[in-house]
C-alpha cells in the first residue's frame, strides 16, 4: 500500500513540474543571439578585406576617331565592374576639331564625356545651379567628384546617366572634371534586393580627351 502511495506522489510531482515548465518562457542563452554585423563605411580610394579590387592594366583610355569631314570625333567603351562577363558601364567621349568649334550647338553636337550605367547600377551625381541672368537659374547635373577618403555609401543622389564634363556654349561651367589634372573618384552603386553594394572608380584626368579609369573596387 505504501509503495502505491509513493508512486502516486511521484506521478503527481512529475505532472506539476511539467506544467510549471510549460508556462515558463524559453531561456535565451548568449549563443542563441544573432551575431551583430558591423558594416564598415566605403571610403573612396581605400581598400579593406571586404572589397574586391580590379586593376586596369590598359588604363582604360577611350580612343576616338574623327568623321569623314574631320569635324567631330567619337569614342565608345564599356566596363564590366563586377567581372561577371556582363557590361555594367558604358562610356561615350565626343570631341570637336578646333577648326569646327563654330558647329557646337545643341546637346548632341557638343563635346562631352558621358557615363551610362546599365540596369542594376547607379552613379553618384551632384547638382549645380548656374545663374542665367535676371534672377533665373539652371540646374546642371554632373558626376559627383569624390576626394580620397570621402564616404561613398552616404551619397544621397544616384542616377544611371551622368557626365564628367559637357562643353555647351553659354553655360559658363563645363563641369567639375573639366581640365582637372588631379586624381579623384567616382561613386558607384549596385542595386540589390537585400542591400546595395557600393564602390568607387579611380579617375585620372591628364586631359579632357585622355581621362583614365585606372581601377575600381566594390564592397563584397
Amino acid at each position: 500500500m505504501k509503495r502505491i502511495h509513493w508512486i502516486a506522489l511521484l506521478c503527481l510531482h512529475f505532472i506539476c513540474l511539467t506544467a510549471c515548465q510549460a508556462d515558463d518562457p524559453p531561456i535565451a542563452y548568449p549563443d542563441d543571439e544573432p551575431p551583430i554585423i558591423v558594416q564598415t563605411p566605403v571610403l573612396a580610394g581605400q581598400l579593406d578585406t571586404s572589397m574586391a579590387v580590379h586593376e586596369n592594366p590598359n588604363a582604360h583610355v577611350v580612343f576616338i576617331s574623327f568623321d569623314s569631314l574631320n569635324q567631330f570625333a567619337n569614342g565608345v567603351d564599356s566596363i564590366d565592374l563586377d567581372q561577371d562577363g556582363q557590361v555594367d558601364l558604358d562610356i561615350q567621349l565626343r570631341m570637336v576639331n578646333p577648326d569646327s568649334i563654330y558647329l557646337i550647338g545643341q546637346y548632341y553636337t557638343s563635346p562631352q564625356y558621358t557615363l551610362h550605367a546599365r540596369p542594376g547600377w547607379k552613379l553618384a551625381y551632384q547638382v549645380e545651379r548656374v545663374p542665367m541672368g535676371m534672377g533665373a537659374f539652371m540646374e546642371l547635373e554632373w558626376a559627383e567628384k569624390l576626394a580620397l577618403n570621402d564616404t561613398v555609401d552616404t551619397v544621397t543622389k544616384w542616377d544611371s546617366l551622368t557626365s564628367l564634363w559637357r562643353m555647351i556654349p553659354f553655360w559658363g561651367n563645363y563641369g567639375p572634371w573639366y581640365l582637372d589634372r588631379s586624381t579623384t573618384f567616382l561613386g558607384v552603386m549596385q542595386e540589390r534586393a537585400t542591400f546595395n553594394r557600393y564602390g568607387w572608380i579611380e579617375v585620372e584626368s591628364p586631359s579632357i580627351s585622355r581621362i583614365v579609369l585606372r581601377r575600381w573596387a566594390l564592397k563584397n
